[in-house]
């Protein structure tokens, strides 16, 4: 996985581009080489004469940012299948079909980097392969009906290094994990498009279901 760039509006790790695929900023750069960006976009301002209070040497979080669900967005619920082979977890490496990762401040209000990584997977409703049934892929957000638990990263997170991510964004922060998995339930909220799902294919054509594909401005938000 290569997510060498850095959104400084939503704080999301993604391959290289010129504006987010979450939120369509175009505050974007590499996060090895452009850290100076993600320190801009976040100055405060000194009461006491209005000036910018400086730049510190690490990257402060921001507010966790909302899904960007667009308004023709509509709501499909059903079990989370897999049509294809799934991911592994780059925490544990068990198989999942979408992982949400993030730096989080340690009472959780606050953000300094995050990643979601996913395959495309069924939002499966009953019976299934039915025309209910929903194709998930694109850009994500996974929001959790309860918070999971979240631990003071330490000890060695080779993993982490590998994405790129330098060792002072590390410091003081926490990590949050949430996951899908194969027969999780899901409610998934997204504009419906229609699709032809090749790797459900009997014979050779695919079959014919309706997907939400996310975009920026248009992600596709997943209760879980």
């Amino acid at each position: 996985m290569t997510l060498s760039f850095c959104c400084a509006a939503c704080r999301l790790l993604q391959e290289p581009a010129t504006e987010c695929i979450d939120c369509g900023s175009i505050l974007i750069g590499r996060l090895d080489t452009e850290q100076e960006l993600l320190r801009w976009a976040s100055l405060s301002i000194t009461p006491e004469d209005g000036s910018t209070g400086g730049r510190s040497k690490r990257v402060t979080a921001i507010d966790i940012p909302s899904p960007n669900v667009a308004h023709e967005a509509v709501n499909r619920s059903g079990i989370a299948r897999s049509i294809g082979a799934p991911l592994r977890s780059l925490v544990d490496d068990l198989p999942i079909l979408a992982e949400q990762i993030s730096l989080i401040t340690r009472w959780r209000h606050s953000v300094f980097l995050r990643l979601v990584h996913a395959a495309p997977f069924l939002v499966e409703a009953d019976p299934p392969i039915s025309a209910a049934s929903v194709r998930i892929s694109g850009v994500l957000r996974l929001v959790p009906h309860v918070r999971p638990p979240h631990a003071r990263l330490a000890g060695d997170h080779a993993w982490l290094a590998g994405l790129g991510i330098p060792p002072h964004f590390l410091e003081g922060a926490s990590l949050e994990v949430v996951t899908i998995h194969p027969g999780d339930a899901v409610a998934a909220s997204g504009v419906l498009e229609d699709t032809r799902v090749t790797e459900l294919a009997i014979y050779r054509d695919g079959v014919d279901l309706q997907a939400m594909v996310g975009r920026a401005g248009s992600i596709v938000r997943l209760a879980v």
